[in-house]
C-alpha cells in the first residue's frame, strides 16, 4: 500500500503535464488530503464514482505508475519494417532517376501504389515520409539541360 504522506500528490498535481494523469491526481488530492469521500471526489472532477474507485485502486497498487494510461496498441503500419526499408531505397532510386524538378507527394503516392500494393492519401506519404526522416524541405531544383561549365562562364 503507498503512503500518500510520503508523496507530494498537491504538488504533483500541480507540475503534471499529462491532462488525463493530471485529472486523476486532483481527485487523489481531494480522496487522500482534504479528506473527501469518493462520491464527493466524483462531483468534484466530474466522473462517475467508479472510476475513482478505480483511480485510487491502481494508485495503492502500483503507485504513481497507476495513475498513468498504459501504451496502446493503436493501428498497425501499412508497411512492416522490412518495407520501409525497401521503400527508402526505391525513394531514393526514384529521386535519382527524376532528372531536374524534385518529388512532389503524388509521386510517392504512385510509388507506394505501384511497388508496395498501400493506399496512401497524400498527406499520409508525408506523415510516413516525417516519420521516416525525410523532410521536405529541399534544395532548388536544376534544370535537367543545364550545364554547370557554362554556368561558370556566365558568371565570369
Amino acid at each position: 500500500m503507498v503512503k500518500s504522506k510520503d508523496i507530494d500528490l498537491e504538488y504533483l498535481y500541480r507540475n503534471e503535464g499529462d491532462p488525463r494523469a493530471r485529472i486523476r491526481l486532483l481527485g487523489l488530492v481531494h480522496f487522500y488530503l482534504k479528506g473527501k469521500n469518493k462520491k464527493e471526489v466524483s462531483e468534484i472532477v466530474l466522473v462517475n464514482e467508479h472510476t475513482v474507485a478505480s483511480w485510487i485502486k491502481k494508485y495503492e497498487e502500483f503507485g504513481l505508475e497507476g495513475i498513468y494510461d498504459e501504451q496502446r496498441s493503436g493501428r498497425k503500419p501499412n508497411l512492416t519494417a522490412s518495407e520501409e526499408d525497401k521503400f527508402k531505397s526505391e525513394l531514393e532510386a526514384l529521386g535519382a532517376e527524376k532528372n531536374g524538378g524534385r518529388l512532389i507527394g503524388e509521386d510517392i503516392q504512385g510509388l507506394l501504389k505501384n511497388k508496395f500494393n498501400v493506399d496512401y492519401t497524400v498527406n499520409g506519404v508525408y506523415a510516413l515520409m516525417h516519420r521516416l526522416g525525410y523532410s521536405w524541405i529541399t534544395a532548388r531544383s536544376k534544370h535537367p539541360k543545364s550545364d554547370p561549365e557554362i554556368q561558370e562562364i556566365f558568371k565570369k
